[in-house]
């Protein structure tokens, strides 16, 4: 019988053994997992047979007081197609049910059509298409077109007409109201936007708006979460973006948008690498399967 239960410190070096080669560079559960269980946002539940030791793993994390977010989903090799994965997503909708959620969501890649299969037969369904965008800077600043325009850092006055203008977008349709928090995504709200203004991390051009992270502990790093702009200055905008990063000694950018194509594009066209995802949603409401004993206390 599969008992799923939450972890414990003691679980990690099983979860390291089934993790550790998930992708063709690694995976960031290992790393990751016991800083995890000290978060009293999230909840991390464990698959184990009558030896106690963990053969699946899920993680769960409250963005809001309606909202959870599911990753981490990690099945043993040799214990798949067992409805253990399953049986860990049922788990993390009763923990969230209890923290009083009406919503889960995830994200999987577009690519990764097996995952969507499992997904989708979990309840979930699509119901937004964002892109992750990556580039090391240099001195190309994208080809061809004018000088870049110039930016700014925007002032919290600048909140409300940004988000207007975001709502009256397509990025907005595309985005399903959400905003990512690092890899996780919530509901946006007017407070998000202020935040990054009194941080001087929103910034304003000709063509629009963007937020600008620096990423913590990883210097000349940055993150773009939430960007608003129209397709005829997408291009310009995303040049902008790069001219102004290039001056602050960024070396690395990473962005997660709306995959409207001509954002997408844009993106493209100024050297980054772009890889579609796709944001599923199911209800939490629901009533546990027999598939296996759970305990999500």
């Amino acid at each position: 019988m599969i008992v799923v239960r939450r972890a414990l410190p003691g679980d990690h070096t099983a979860i390291v053994e089934f993790t550790r080669d998930t992708f063709s560079w690694g995976d960031y559960v290992p790393g990751s997992f016991l800083g995890w269980l000290d978060d009293d946002n999230s909840a991390e539940f464990v698959a184990v047979q009558e030896d106690d030791r963990p053969i699946g793993f899920t993680r769960i994390v409250q963005l809001s007081e309606r909202e959870t977010w599911a990753h981490g989903a990690r099945v043993h090799p040799d214990h798949r197609r067992r409805g253990i994965g399953l049986a860990l997503q049922r788990t993390g909708m009763d923990w969230s049910l209890q923290q009083g959620a009406i919503v889960n969501r995830l994200m999987t890649e577009s690519w990764n059509e097996n995952g969507g299969r499992l997904v989708a037969k979990a309840g979930y369904r699509p119901v937004a298409s964002w892109f992750h965008a990556s580039r090391q800077l240099g001195d190309d600043i994208g080809d061809g077109g004018p000088p870049p325009q110039t930016m700014h850092t925007a002032s919290s006055a600048e909140v409300e007409p940004a988000l207007m203008a975001f709502s009256h977008s397509d990025l907005a349709n595309e985005a399903h109201g959400l905003i990512p928090i690092g890899w996780h995504m919530r509901s946006v709200r007017f407070e998000d936007l202020a935040r990054e203004a009194q941080s001087r991390h929103l910034w304003s051009a000709p063509a629009g708006w963007v937020t600008i992270q620096p990423v913590a502990g990883q210097l000349g790093h940055v993150w773009i979460p939430w960007i608003v702009t129209i397709a005829d200055d997408a291009y310009a905008f995303v040049r902008a973006i790069v001219a102004q990063l290039h001056t602050h000694g960024t070396t690395d950018v990473g962005a997660l948008l709306p995959a409207t194509p001509w954002l997408a594009s844009a993106f493209e066209h100024a050297g980054f690498r772009v890889e579609p995802n796709i944001i599923w949603e199911i209800p939490v409401d629901y009533s546990p399967g027999p598939n296996a004993h759970t305990n999500s206390g």
